[in-house]
Parts: C-alpha cells; structure tokens; sequence
C-alpha cells in the first residue's frame, strides 16, 4: 500500500490496530473467564465479521491504488496482479 500512495494507509493501520487490540481484550477475557464459552463466541463472532467486513470494504478501497502498479512489470506486479485483476 505504501508503494501504490495509497492515501488512507494511517488509517488504514489504525484499524487494524483497533481490530489487535480488541482481540487483545478478548483474549485477556478469555485468560480470565468463569463463562468461557460466551467470550469464545463473541470472539468468533467479532473475528468473523470483522474480517469479512475489512476485505470486502477497507482491503477493496485501496485496490484502485494497487492496480496502479501492477502493471509497471517486476515480481510483484505479477504477483499482485492474480489478486487484483
């Protein structure tokens, strides 16, 4: 992303700074827990949705940025180019 100039790189990182430190917590709550299986399933829950919201609308805000590059030549564009055609 830095090579593309992707312009929202920082906030980019700071989400998933949020996301690290929110699966931190849970963990910790796990460490902790007398209700295992509840902070098992909120995690799951929050892992998931958090993944699958962050690919399909946080990773796609930056493709644009990536096609850019990719056709410039080199390693990487080719190996970036089976992902983002």
């Amino acid at each position: 992303m830095e090579k593309a100039d992707y312009p929202m790189l920082d906030a980019h990182r700071e989400v998933h700074e949020t996301f690290k430190e929110r699966a931190n917590e849970l963990l910790q709550k796990l460490h902790d827990c007398t209700n295992c299986v509840k902070i098992v399933a909120r995690a799951r829950i929050y892992i998931g949705l958090w993944l699958i919201s962050h690919v399909k609308q946080d990773d796609m805000d930056y493709v644009p940025y990536i096609r850019k590059i990719v056709g410039k030549g080199g390693y990487m564009s080719s190996l970036l180019s089976r992902y983002f055609r």
